[in-house]
């Protein structure tokens, strides 16, 4: 008989927390037992037709290069032990190590550290990676200050090419309910949405909270077609694909802001389409975004636009002139 089924639930006693990658800062609770660590990339893992089935606890840490996955495992006296996985000859040669806690350990590329649930971190552990304090010789400042000028217009200009995702309507609300209870998204940080290929799409605000998703769903075996995407990543994608396939629409950018009605804005002066060419558009946006509604295209000015672009600019200018007082002063 499986005994290991019927054991005593025991409070988990142990943090993990990560101190580097997509996930740092994160901490986990670790009970009694083994807790195996999938490291690797997302596309490894997320995009199988059929995932693999894993261990109960399991904990899921994308990173954007190879990982080696590892196992801990804590025993009834709170002695944390660390076993990395290699390939099956290195894992026979490498018996599981003791952790100390509050220290920096490496698995690969991936930091992390472990001490017990009810006691503080260290200075090092919270700081890490520690960076070195660089006092600025006086005579680069002004060159330094013209760097974070730029660098901001630079990050204004992409903000305008920004592309759009959409989001069909659905009458499915119970599998709606069950994914929101499951990523315990009582804050509204994931849009969940039906699409028209018989998918479930998690729209996530960014990289983090997607990476979040997606690691809810492989902990809890989730048997439903679901794809956790960022609303970043789907308005690279659409805008790259209306770059590709429609070059004669000339566009300034495409917003999110109603993601059932995405809108995107295109050149009242560079781009001319009739009706027939503005519908034929507007139903291969709605096709390539599975979970749209209902696309727009709204044509403004070139003139308006530029108005708009020199205006944030002229905010930027200002707040990098207040920084740069301060320092100064």
């Amino acid at each position: 008989m499986h005994k290991e089924i019927k054991t005593k639930s025991v409070a988990p006693q142990i943090i993990i927390r990560l101190l580097n990658g997509i996930l740092k800062g994160c901490e986990f609770e670790l009970g009694n037992g083994k807790t195996l660590f999938i490291v690797g990339k997302e596309s490894d893992v997320l995009n199988q037709t059929h995932l693999p089935t894993f261990p109960e606890n399991t904990i899921f840490i994308p990173v954007t290069s190879e990982g080696t996955n590892f196992e801990i495992q804590v025993n009834e006296e709170n002695n944390v032990f660390l076993q990395p996985l290699h390939s099956e000859s290195e894992t026979e040669k490498n018996n599981p190590t003791a952790v100390v806690f509050n220290k920096i350990v490496k698995v690969g590329k991936l930091a992390f550290s472990i001490k017990a649930i009810n006691t503080p971190w260290v200075s090092e552990i919270l700081a890490y990676p520690v960076q070195k304090k660089v006092v600025p010789k006086p005579r680069r400042l002004a060159k330094k200050a013209q760097l974070v000028l730029w660098g901001a217009v630079g990050v204004f200009t992409l903000m305008t090419a920004l592309s759009i995702a959409q989001i069909k309507k659905t009458d499915d609300q119970q599998q709606t309910k069950e994914l929101s209870s499951l990523l315990g998204d009582s804050e509204g940080k994931y849009q969940i949405l039906p699409g028209g290929d018989g998918w479930t799409y998690i729209l996530a605000n960014n990289d983090k909270e997607m990476a979040w998703a997606r690691q809810a769903l492989i902990r809890f075996n989730s048997t439903q077609q679901v794809r956790v995407l960022s609303v970043q990543q789907e308005e690279k994608r659409i805008g790259l694909w209306l770059s590709e396939n429609w070059s004669k629409v000339k566009y300034h950018r495409i917003r999110i802001e109603t993601p059932r009605s995405p809108k995107v804005l295109i050149s009242k002066e560079r781009t001319e389409l009739n009706d027939d060419q503005r519908t034929q558009l507007i139903k291969a946006l709605n096709q390539q975004i599975p979970y749209a509604q209902q696309s727009q295209l709204l044509s403004i000015s070139d003139k308006e636009v530029v108005y708009q672009a020199e205006s944030g600019i002229k905010k930027w200018r200002c707040l990098i002139r207040a920084m740069i007082t301060a320092v100064v002063s």
